[in-house]
């Protein structure tokens, strides 16, 4: 039997994104887990920047990158968003768990915009965590909403 040529040029993701021609189809195999699957901020950082490893067989993609393909992203010029096509609409659980995800990924990232590094970011976080789960971390710090 043969197989096909790989080079480095096919085997980045970038390449392989350009083949899907359905990015819904994604968020079955992609998606991030429940904040219970993390043990701390730093495997759930991985999973955004490097890719969640897979034992015996590598890692999924970095979820910036499928964000950054298919996310919700606004326009420049008219500023207006578009939904994120690899994340299901209407589905409360799917919102909810990228929600939560999403939590972690901001404040890092806001950290790494006031100028320290990534490690430095995700390492602030988890001294704050100070060995609680993500979900009781979370709560913590989560801003808490104003009855109405």
């Amino acid at each position: 039997s043969s197989y096909p040529s790989f080079t480095i040029h096919d085997c980045t993701w970038q390449y392989i994104f350009e083949k899907i021609a359905n990015p819904s189809d994604l968020w079955p195999s992609y998606a991030p887990g429940s904040l219970g699957d993390y043990s701390d901020v730093k495997s759930l950082w991985q999973a955004w920047d490097e890719g969640t490893f897979v034992i015996d067989i590598g890692r999924k993609p970095p979820l910036r990158l499928i964000d950054a393909r298919w996310g919700n992203l606004k326009s420049q010029e008219t500023h207006r968003g578009r939904f994120p096509s690899w994340r299901p609409r209407n589905d409360d659980k799917a919102r909810k768990i990228w929600s939560n995800f999403f939590f972690f990924i901001h404040r890092v990232e806001d950290r790494i915009k006031s100028g320290h590094s990534s490690a430095e970011a995700v390492s602030h976080f988890d001294d704050l965590r100070d060995g609680r789960s993500l979900s009781q971390f979370q709560r913590s710090i989560q801003p808490k909403k104003c009855k109405r």
